[in-house]
């Protein structure tokens, strides 16, 4: 939020946006634990016999992640790392 305060971007939709990233970093960390606990494949039986299919969480997690990134490049926001050693540059 300080980001787009300095940016004079203070409207509630500027917040909403905030807020939906927010909620798709949630589901990110769930499609997470989700991938940590099932793995990229996930087992299961057909007619007695074991198969494999893949967990369609890794797919909904590279979708999630891209769209966050997306989502901060249309806000214009940077990490605040990158923000901090961008600074410390300026100062050279």
């Amino acid at each position: 939020m300080g980001q787009l305060e300095m940016k004079g971007c203070t409207t509630s939709y500027y917040r909403d946006l905030v807020n939906d990233y927010i909620s798709m970093m949630r589901i990110r960390d769930d499609l997470q634990k989700k991938i940590d606990n099932l793995g990229t494949l996930i087992e299961y039986n057909y007619n007695g016999m074991p198969n494999y299919k893949k967990n369609d969480a890794v797919d909904q997690f590279n979708k999630i992640t891209d769209r966050m990134v997306k989502h901060l490049d249309f806000l214009g926001l940077k990490p605040v790392d990158t923000i901090k050693e961008e600074d410390d540059d300026d100062e050279l």
